[in-house]
């Protein structure tokens, strides 16, 4: 009976772990717990099952409101009554709109004192009770729904990107530290992490840190090879997609790794250095050294069916500058399910609310709203 269980058993687990070997789309590894996903080719084959709408355009590059007129947008935030915030990065302010893109309000404005700020907003996120948690240096500023800034939390550090979950937790995507060398020593701009990823309270206080760097075996290359986009789903899920590495990861909201994936890529991954001397005033010489990585990808977002989508570079950018950029789409178990073309009108970057996509750039001055719609 026994015998006859652990059969049973193993051929159960044999099929899981070999998921998708049938139609050589995918093959599954369970290592500790952790799903690893080798995607082959995409599953939905070159059918596409999915499309952008074009909705509007909010934003005028000609118009007597000068509250229609961005200079430099960054980032986009959506509140529980459908109201849109876009952080106008170099205007020094958040614009808000209603849900049919008509003007509201103005929030912030260049300064230094309460509800203005010293550097340029970059990113917004807005919590359950509609508080605007704004990234702008190496500070998140909390403004209360009214406009009053309630909270400026400083850290120690900059960071890449920021997410807010449901919770109010601060999800930050941590920065490579830029190493150099002074005088033959090696040193870090600031404190490397050791982690991808941090948790934070609205106070700033940390909760908890998770993600494993990947070791490169050198320490130039470490770091920056490490750059991640970050996102959070309506389960406080945590997503990360790779700028230089061919995996896109998926967390619990305690830190857990519950998934890495990978593509199929058609060109070669490569971790190049440039070095740069420059001589001091004082005789010292510092020595810089560039990355000159493979790009693969940038952004990740999820949509209102859980489906990831990350913005992936389709040839080698240092080879060919006019790569064309197409959205990869997996399901929320990894598994990679096609391919779409970016759309005419775009920015350089974007944003997934609910079924809706954003653009969002400092080259377009627009804002373009696109509709998530099934084929």
């Amino acid at each position: 009976m026994n015998t006859k269980f652990i059969l049973v058993s193993a051929f159960f687990l044999l099929i899981v772990v070999s998921c998708g070997k049938d139609n050589k789309t995918y093959t599954i590894e369970i290592k500790d717990g952790v799903k690893y996903i080798r995607n082959k080719a995409p599953l939905w084959g070159d059918t596409l099952k999915v499309a952008l709408e074009f909705v509007r355009q909010i934003g005028q590059e000609e118009s007597k409101d000068e509250n229609y007129m961005f200079y430099g947008p960054s980032d986009i935030a959506k509140d529980a009554d459908g109201n849109l915030y876009v952080a106008d990065t170099r205007n020094y302010r958040i614009q808000k709109f209603d849900p049919n893109g008509t003007y509201l309000a103005t929030f912030g404005n260049k300064g230094q004192g309460p509800g203005e700020f010293t550097y340029n907003p970059w990113m917004i996120n807005i919590d359950t009770a509609g508080n605007m948690y704004i990234l702008a240096g190496n500070y998140i500023q909390i403004f209360a729904p009214g406009g009053k800034e309630i909270r400026r939390t400083r850290f120690a550090f900059r960071f890449n990107e920021f997410r807010l979950s449901r919770s109010s937790q601060i999800i930050i995507s941590y920065r490579s530290p830029i190493i150099r060398t002074y005088d033959g020593k090696i040193k870090s701009e600031y404190e490397p992490k050791t982690s991808l990823v941090g948790q934070y309270n609205s106070e700033g206080y940390l909760v908890r840190e998770f993600g494993k760097i990947h070791d490169f075996n050198n320490i130039y290359v470490t770091g920056p090879a490490n750059t991640n986009f970050i996102e959070v789903d309506s389960h406080d899920n945590i997503y990360l997609a790779f700028y230089y590495q061919n995996r896109i990861e998926k967390y619990s909201p305690e830190g857990k790794l519950l998934w890495a994936s990978e593509r199929p890529l058609n060109f070669k991954l490569k971790y190049n250095l440039e070095e740069t001397k420059s001589e001091m005033p004082d005789g010292e010489i510092r020595i810089y050294f560039s990355p000159r990585f493979t790009i693969i990808s940038s952004h990740i977002g999820v949509d209102y069916k859980g489906r990831i989508w990350v913005l992936t570079y389709m040839k080698n950018v240092k080879e060919d500058r006019k790569s064309e950029e197409k959205f990869e789409i997996f399901n929320n178990d990894g598994v990679f399910l096609g391919r779409i073309p970016q759309p005419e009108k775009r920015g350089g970057e974007w944003q997934i609310i609910d079924d809706r996509l954003f653009f969002v750039g400092a080259e377009s001055m627009f804002i373009y709203e696109y509709k998530i719609v099934e084929k």
